[in-house]
């Protein structure tokens, strides 16, 4: 029996160490107390890391983000090798302490200290802990492993620690309900032997379909800065204005210069297209230090001395000169980037990392997103369009707003490719005239702006006509500062687009690069698309010697609730015209749907890369 017993043991001893070494690097165990008062947080953390093989050493690099009124303390930190022997203690100069500022923030640490400890014989395991202390905060803990984020979690355990009389809320997903006791005058929450296994996020899928586990508690009322309140949203709201409130003086000398730009004006959208473009033109973004954990603006006077400021300022800075000409305009919370995150209306915490500036007009409202210079009026883009913003107000009447979504107008791309064919066999000319909306318009643009043109022509020869198209010239136009879209005209040699089948030659349609999914056997989540693709294509060859059409065209029209795909072509007076329109829905596609909607793109792939057949008279 006892050999049994032992058989059974090392059995399971080494499936989980079989299974550990799939790996990289993983958490073996992360015990975190969080002790709370109306004046003071005390966190103190201890961490076993273990690091498998070499590409995860990388995990040996410890960051640990503070902001410049807290206290963080780096308490003792080793390596032990697989046998539990301790190879190397960390010394206290070996950890650095530095700024940390990132692109678009609005809720960050100023501050980092970090180390590294790293060993050469795997696996390794890292040990350390650190007690970080604040006296002002507006969370008393929040956990969530980044969806991102490769490493296993095996043991996790959060501790909460309050007064019993201090008010707190507390949420958690794919977790457990704490273990509540009380203890004198402290209630301890307990959240303990939590574990969690990476997901690999399949293309397109919501965030919210890898169910990451998550825990955050937050103080009913708190004072950081200003006296606020987690109570509701609105008084989150006034939580944020009163922060705010007394940022948006300007100097005399900016006063002088807004009443030139608007003179003789009447028009109050006019009057807000020419500041915003006075700001777009004379202020640049950047990230600066930071107050009241980011969500504190610099005032609009700091933006007027220094021509620059971070989202917050820019969008103070943008306001003031709104309200000194009697224009009303709001500051308001949003989420940046491509993906459009659900925000839970029943449990009022700071979700947000982005501001942009909404001003309401009598038959319209407009949003200024006042960190791009290049931003037509009024446009949002991909960045934030279709989502939920928190619009900030005076006393209570802060709100939730949508931006709105990108139409089917807003996105669509137009290819004219015209080829001149002077015999069928060598070198041909290939110009291509695009017309770029949506994404692709915002990529070729912060192309343009910022980098040089070896690297657009780099970008061009891979993304426009890849392959053994040669570049020879291209140019871009847009119509209007104000106009969501931007013309490309480009010149390309090849010799691919034309190919012999014996008597016939095959021409390329010049497929389009549609993204690619999982086949239906390997696909396990849904699919979120959050705006729509649309592009609609006319190809021409032009030939210089006699041909005929090899075999009629195949004209396709299929149209499903994923969308449509439709092409048609013909032959006539030297002339072969094609002209073909893409179409892919934006929407929600549960895993039910998606060998439907797999199809669908299947089918769309394969047209596209049919060829066109012509034989020479």
């Amino acid at each position: 029996m006892k050999t049994l017993v032992t058989l059974i043991f090392y059995s399971l001893l080494f499936s989980i160490l079989a299974c550990s070494q799939d790996y990289d690097a993983e958490i073996l165990s992360h015990v975190s107390y969080h002790t709370a008062s109306k004046s003071r947080l005390t966190r103190m953390d201890t961490v076993v890391l273990q690091i498998n093989k070499r590409a995860g050493d990388y995990n040996a690099l410890v960051i640990i983000p503070f902001t410049k009124s807290d206290k963080l303390t780096i308490g003792d930190a080793w390596i032990e090798d697989n046998n539990g022997k301790v190879v190397r203690k960390l010394k206290q100069n070996e950890i650095k302490e530095y700024s940390a500022v990132s692109n678009f923030s609005l809720y960050e640490d100023d501050f980092i200290k970090s180390f590294e400890l790293k060993h050469n014989t795997y696996p390794y395991k890292i040990k350390y802990s650190f007690k970080l202390i604040s006296t002002s905060f507006i969370n008393i803990a929040h956990w969530c492993p980044a969806y991102t984020n490769k490493q296993p979690v095996r043991n996790k355990k959060l501790v909460v620690s309050v007064p019993v009389n201090y008010e707190i809320r507390y949420q958690q997903h794919y977790v457990n309900p704490p273990v509540k006791k009380i203890m004198g005058d402290n209630q301890q929450l307990i959240w303990d032997s939590i574990s969690y296994v990476p997901v690999n996020r399949q293309k397109d899928a919501p965030v919210s379909s890898l169910k990451l586990p998550s825990i955050t508690v937050v103080p009913i009322n708190f004072k950081y800065g200003k006296q606020g309140s987690w109570e509701t949203w609105e008084t989150f709201g006034d939580w944020i204005y009163s922060l705010n409130e007394n940022a948006g003086e300007l100097p005399d000398s900016e006063k002088i210069k807004i009443n030139q730009l608007l003179y003789g004006l009447s028009d109050t959208r006019e009057k807000v297209q020419v500041l915003y473009r006075y700001l777009q033109d004379y202020t640049r973004y950047i990230n600066v230090k930071i107050d009241i954990g980011g969500l504190k603006s610099y005032p609009a006077d700091y933006v007027v001395k220094n021509k620059y400021g971070d989202c917050k300022a820019l969008c103070t800075y943008m306001k003031a000169m709104l309200s000194y000409v009697g224009i009303l305009s709001y500051y308001t919370l949003i989420n940046s980037g491509d993906e459009v995150l659900e925000i839970d209306k029943t449990f009022p915490a700071q979700v947000f990392d982005h501001v942009i500036l909404t001003v309401l007009f009598e038959n319209d409202t407009v949003f200024l997103e006042c960190t791009n210079k290049n931003a037509p009026f009024g446009y949002l883009g991909t960045f934030t369009q279709g989502r939920e913003a928190f619009m900030i107000d005076a006393n209570g009447k802060s709100r939730f707003i949508s931006t709105p979504s990108l139409s089917v107008e807003d996105i669509l791309c137009t290819r004219k490719i015209t080829s001149s064919i002077t015999s069928l066999s060598g070198q041909f000319s290939v110009n291509v005239d695009m017309n770029l909306k949506g994404s692709d318009y915002e990529i070729y643009t912060q192309l343009l702006t910022n980098l040089n043109r070896n690297v657009v022509e780099k970008y061009l020869r891979n993304y426009v006509m890849s392959g053994t198209f040669e570049l020879l010239d291209f140019k871009f136009e847009n119509e209007s500062r104000d106009f969501a879209g931007i013309n490309l005209n480009a010149t390309f040699t090849t010799r691919d687009i034309v190919k012999r089948y014996g008597d016939k030659t095959g021409m390329s349609l010049y497929p389009h690069e549609l993204t690619v999914y999982e086949s239906p056997d390997k696909r396990t989540q849904p699919i979120q698309l959050h705006y729509p693709v649309s592009y609609i294509d006319t190809i021409e060859y032009t030939f210089e010697t006699p041909v005929e059409e090899s075999s009629p065209f195949n004209a396709v029209s299929e149209v499903s609730k994923f969308g449509h795909y439709v092409i048609n072509g013909k032959y006539a007076d030297g002339k072969y015209i094609v002209v073909k329109n893409i179409y892919i829905n934006k929407g929600y596609y549960p895993l039910s749907e998606y060998e439907e909607f797999y199809k669908f793109l299947i089918n769309i792939r394969k047209n596209e890369r049919k060829n066109i057949f012509i034989r020479q008279l």
